[in-house]
């Protein structure tokens, strides 16, 4: 098995090398930077279902209990005899499984990716990776923090259909440092920010906010209104 981890541009094509050689592969994101490269690998899911696995750890280990309760991953998850810090924890079987009871039909999701601490909201330390025609730009980062949850609650709140409305911005302090730093022209720079809206097949509306240089400080959660209760 091979992880692929390294240069954004190179992970579609030697994702589908590897796999037709026989390896299995895990893909850390972003999958792929543009319309070209996601259609190679549709076509490895399509022909090798079993040799690819998309990875994504950052938002869905921050949602491991929201997951708990939409009955997705087991209690067995939180027992493990090794030391993963956050992780260690107890749950109470009972409610595994319980989302849908305790909030009733889904009627609202939002999901905020906003990220604005000195650590974690700027990019000073980042590299070229984050142009938009090199790297993919850090919005395709960030969309995929934010959806994957969802996609994995599909059975509670349907699947999530073509994104609609999308509204971009860029931040003034990124694109000056991106100037000094790599001196790039600005339409190879990509956006800080994004406001995306969905519907599910449950025709259930799904907001999306996800972004660096927000507010000074780091917004990381998902809302679901239901017709019985919300959960944060």
């Amino acid at each position: 098995m091979v992880i692929l981890a390294h240069a954004n541009l190179y992970h579609a094509n030697d994702a589908e090398n590897l796999v037709q050689q026989g390896f299995r592969v895990i893909l850390q994101k972003p999958y792929a930077i543009n319309q070209d490269k996601l259609q190679i690998l549709e076509n490895i899911l399509d022909h090798y279902p079993q040799r690819l696995a998309l990875v994504e750890s950052y938002q869905t280990w921050n949602a491991l209990l929201f997951l708990f309760l939409a009955g997705v991953v087991k209690s067995t998850v939180f027992d493990s005899p090794n030391n993963y810090g956050r992780l260690s924890t107890s749950v109470n079987n009972d409610y595994r499984g319980q989302l849908r009871s305790l909030i009733g039909q889904p009627r609202y999701v939002q999901v905020n990716i906003l990220e604005g601490s000195q650590m974690f909201g700027h990019l000073n330390h980042r590299g070229q990776h984050l142009r938009s025609t090199a790297g993919g730009g850090m919005i395709q980062d960030l969309a995929i923090h934010a959806l994957a949850p969802l996609m994995a609650v599909e059975n509670l709140i349907g699947q999530i259909q073509d994104v609609g409305c999308v509204r971009i911005a860029c931040c003034q302090q990124y694109l000056e440092m991106v100037a000094t730093r790599f001196n790039l022209p600005l339409k190879q720079v990509g956006e800080t920010y994004a406001e995306m809206g969905s519907t599910v097949t449950t025709d259930v509306p799904v907001i999306a906010l996800i972004g660096k240089y927000v507010l000074g400080k780091d917004q990381r959660n998902i809302t679901i209104v239901g017709e019985l209760g919300t959960i944060h």
